[in-house]
């Protein structure tokens, strides 16, 4: 692992590092929590977080990112994804805005949105009311419920532990269930405040290398809505 890992670095082809682009977007008030030089560390904290977020925050993120959700729905609806009569969650929710409209598209039995922010939670349920929420963090908590699908999009960038989070995604599917994850190509990515940058190739290696006899099938693309992997159980 640790031999092809450094292969990966080596030839460019996916790395794991800190972010030197200082200029950063994000969905915290700027005019008041802005720091171009904040470590994204702490950007990506649940310190920073609970302190910064805002409800006219994320309503002008959820307004940004309201493209970039319906494509990922149109993505599993052509990929055969099935949201009706089946239990649904959002891991790393910023208000829900993905699972709104599969509520209004669809007709599943159960949304869920889990995040580690008790801020986030707090404005998210001023925004869409329609879905559960749960304190969560993917790093440090542990769960018996299990879903039918399972999303985390544009996610795991922002962790320092993703081998964690990820395996704790996967025991949260249910059997036969799917897991949708995406994050930005790492090769074109200058977010100040991502923490991991993957490559497709290195990607699907972390997915692969860390779901060993967890899945029966795997679907890895480069796209519209970065790079992404839908995973059925087995």
């Amino acid at each position: 692992m640790k031999i092809i890992k450094s292969l990966f670095r080596l030839l460019d082809i996916g790395v794991y590092r800190i972010s030197k682009n200082k200029n950063f977007p994000g969905f915290v008030d700027h005019e008041r929590n802005f720091d171009k030089d904040i470590d994204p560390t702490f950007h990506n904290s649940v310190e920073f977080l609970d302190s910064a977020v805002t409800l006219a925050g994320i309503n002008q993120y959820l307004e940004s990112r309201s493209d970039f959700y319906q494509k990922i729905i149109d993505y599993c609806d052509l990929h055969k994804v099935n949201f009706d009569k089946r239990t649904v969650l959002d891991a790393g929710c910023s208000g829900s805005s993905l699972l709104q409209k599969i509520y209004e598209q669809h007709n599943p039995n159960e949304v869920v949105g889990f995040d580690f922010s008790k801020t986030t939670l707090e404005v998210s349920k001023q925004i869409n009311a329609n879905i559960k929420y749960e304190k969560f963090d993917l790093v440090k908590d542990v769960t018996d419920k299990k879903f039918d699908v399972v999303f985390c999009t544009q996610v795991l960038e922002h962790i320092l532990q993703p081998e964690i989070a990820f395996k704790n995604l996967l025991l949260m599917t249910k059997p036969k269930g799917q897991l949708i994850i995406t994050v930005p190509n790492g090769r074109v990515d200058t977010y100040r405040g991502h923490i991991n940058f993957w490559s497709p190739e290195s990607f699907e290696y972390f997915i692969r290398s860390n779901s060993k006899n967890s899945c029966q099938n795997y679907y890895f693309n480069d796209g519209e809505i970065g790079v992404s992997c839908i995973l059925s159980k087995s």
